[in-house]
Parts: structure tokens; C-alpha cells; sequence
């Protein structure tokens, strides 16, 4: 989006009888409707009034373009939540009824439960990510310590599920990004050894998440 509201507030000159600012962006919308690709647009810090009226103008023209071919899978994937999120997305269904809503959970957006609420309908999954190495320090941690890190992204995965039960919310759950606790396995056990603790996360986790993206 500051890709958009900058092309919308620059000064530009055209010598073509139609001018489009947006002209680039339509040489790639043309790209992934030629190779039958998605798109998703990534949503954060929209809480002032010219974002969402960029929001507006770019979803409108896009919808034009696509106007003659129905096969744009378009997607929206917010990290933030705000109240004008209802606004944006009653503008997008509305243009885009099949379009994807991907709702980031993390600590912030748990505290905006009752804005997920109103949201749900629209969602079609949450996304959470996990990364082991981040919750260790590799020169203080003990056995104890070790055993209990490597369990964090099954963990979190548990509480985002009992968190979901709890609240009533009914949506499919993507790790989009997530590591093991391989510390240096990789150079000690080789490639295969990582490959195994790799693969018995994925297969933990095959029963709790729809998706899972890379690891």
C-alpha cells in the first residue's frame, strides 16, 4: 500500500491520450491471471483516512481490470487490526465476494477479540507463526530448558487452537513461518538428521494446521 498512496500523490506527467498511474501494476495483474497465480496484499497501519481511501481507489481499478476475466484469486492478509478494517473489507467483498481474508495471530491481534468476532465471517483462516530459536539463549539454556523450547511451536499451536475453542472461532489455522531448534545439527549430524527433525514437526502438526508454509 505505500507503493499505491505514493503513485497516487506523485506529480506525474503523461503524453498518452488515457493516462493510468496504476499501469505498471496492471502489466502484473495481466502476469497472474496469464500463469494462473494469486494475489494477496498485504494490510498494515491502516487506521488513517488517506490509506483507506487508497485502499478504495486500488481495489476499484483492479476490479475493472479483471472485470472481463473472473479468474483473479485475490487475497487480503492483515498483520494489524483496526475498526476501519470493517469499512476496507465490506469495500472488498463487495468488489471481490470470493476474495481471501488471512487474519495474523500474534499478542496483538488476541486483544482485539470482539473485532475478530465481527470479522469471521469474511476469514477464511488464521495465520500464526513459531520459531523456536527465538525463545533460547544457546549459551545459557540447560537440558530442561532445551526440551522445553523445542516444544514451542507445538505448544503455540495447542494454545491458538484452545484460544480459537474458547472464543468460538471456527477457522482453518497456516504456520507461515516457523524454525526448528536444530542448533548447529546441521554441520555436526549433517543434512539428514535436520531433514528428520524437520519432518517429525511437519508430521505433528499435519493433524492441527491446514497449511504450513516455510520452515
Amino acid at each position: 500500500m505505500p507503493y499505491i498512496m505514493k503513485k497516487l500523490n506523485a506529480p506525474f506527467t503523461y503524453d498518452a491520450e488515457i493516462s493510468n498511474i496504476f499501469y505498471d501494476i496492471d502489466l502484473c495483474l495481466d502476469f497472474l491471471l496469464d500463469n494462473n497465480f494469486s494475489l494477496t496484499m498485504h494490510l498494515d497501519h491502516y487506521d488513517s483516512r488517506d490509506y483507506i481511501d487508497a485502499f478504495k481507489i486500488f481495489i476499484h481499478h483492479v476490479a475493472l481490470h479483471v472485470s472481463h476475466r473472473k479468474d483473479l484469486k485475490f487475497n487480503l492478509y492483515l498483520t494489524t487490526l483496526h475498526n476501519s478494517l470493517i469499512e476496507m473489507i465490506d469495500y472488498f467483498k463487495a468488489l471481490f465476494p470470493n476474495g481471501g481474508l488471512y487474519i495474523h495471530l500474534d499478542q496483538a491481534t488476541e486483544r482485539q477479540l470482539p473485532l475478530l468476532k465481527r470479522l469471521e465471517p469474511h476469514i477464511d483462516h488464521f495465520v500464526f507463526d513459531a520459531n523456536s530459536n527465538d525463545a533460547v539463549d544457546f549459551n545459557k539454556m540447560n537440558d530442561d530448558e532445551f526440551k522445553t523450547a523445542s516444544q514451542i511451536i507445538i505448544n503455540k499451536t495447542n494454545y491458538l487452537i484452545d484460544l480459537m475453542h474458547c472464543h468460538h472461532l471456527k477457522r482453518p489455522l497456516i504456520l507461515l513461518n516457523w524454525n526448528t531448534l536444530t542448533g548447529d545439527t546441521f554441520i555436526t549430524n549433517g543434512e539428514y538428521f535436520r531433514g528428520g527433525i524437520i519432518i517429525e514437526q511437519l508430521l505433528k502438526l499435519s493433524s492441527k494446521v491446514e497449511g504450513i508454509g516455510y520452515g
